[in-house]
């Protein structure tokens, strides 16, 4: 379903339910400028943003784009799926557990194998993430932390298992590019530092690419080692962090 066509349909289910705009971008964790737009036919919403519309109105996502002669790729449909898991306003604790186990990275990695959809200039890529996994690691020991959000997208979403536990200020997930910043700045003030950060694989889609790699944590007494998942947008003329998951042993 293409613009002006799904923008009406929102606008049209949205009055038929005598739902108002504000209701509505409260549901889906919009702006009401955005879902003006969205409804004007402005602007093409991503897969995930029309999901949560529908199902903000109590319509299926599914049976309407079928119904409308849509088929979305696979890669758009795991996608949607998997975004959706980072939506941690809906059955926050569930959606953690998922995220928090080995057992995702195994399935998505197993997932992704068979994706024949391609990058552009996937080298290039791997180059610049081969250059933000580096530039992690060295202002993270530098005491750099507010250049790491240069690689976070603002709204961007941080999960964690099993890290280093920090007294009273522990959270399993961190939402926003200021939070994940702020939550870093912890860490280092404790002596908590990141040391390496390395790709393992990356998959490349249209405008996503799925990193998965190892990292070390350590501070002055214990060293751990984990592994990354991290899910980049390209963003205004470049890549940046959208969701990440840190699990360590």
């Amino acid at each position: 379903m293409q613009q002006p066509e799904l923008g009406k349909k929102v606008l049209d289910l949205r009055k038929a339910k005598g739902i108002t705009q504000e209701e509505l971008v409260e549901k889906c964790n919009l702006s009401v400028r955005t879902l003006q737009r969205i409804e004007s036919g402005e602007v093409t919403p991503r897969p995930i943003t029309v999901k949560l519309i529908f199902e903000a109105l109590g319509e299926s996502f599914d049976k309407t784009m079928e119904n409308k002669g849509l088929t979305l790729k696979w890669l758009e449909q795991f996608y949607i799926i998997f975004i959706d898991l980072f939506n941690l306003k809906t059955n926050t604790m569930r959606k953690i557990m998922i995220l928090s186990t080995p057992l995702l990275i195994a399935f998505i990695t197993f997932c992704f194998i068979g994706s024949n959809v391609q990058a552009q200039n996937p080298k290039d890529i791997e180059n610049k993430l081969t250059k933000f996994n580096s530039d992690f690691t060295k202002w993270f020991m530098a005491g750099q932390i507010d250049s790491l959000g240069t690689l976070y997208h603002k709204d961007a979403s941080l999960i964690f298992d099993n890290i280093f536990p920090i007294i009273n200020d522990y959270l399993p997930a961190v939402t926003s590019r200021e939070g994940i910043l702020s939550y870093y700045k912890l860490y280092y003030s404790q002596n908590m530092f990141f040391t390496d950060r390395i790709s393992k694989k990356i998959i490349f889609g249209d405008s996503i690419i799925i990193d998965i790699g190892i990292l070390k944590m350590r501070n002055d007494s214990i060293t751990k080692s984990g592994t990354y998942f991290s899910q980049w947008k390209y963003y205004k003329n470049n890549w940046c962090i959208e969701n990440e998951m840190f699990n360590f042993d």
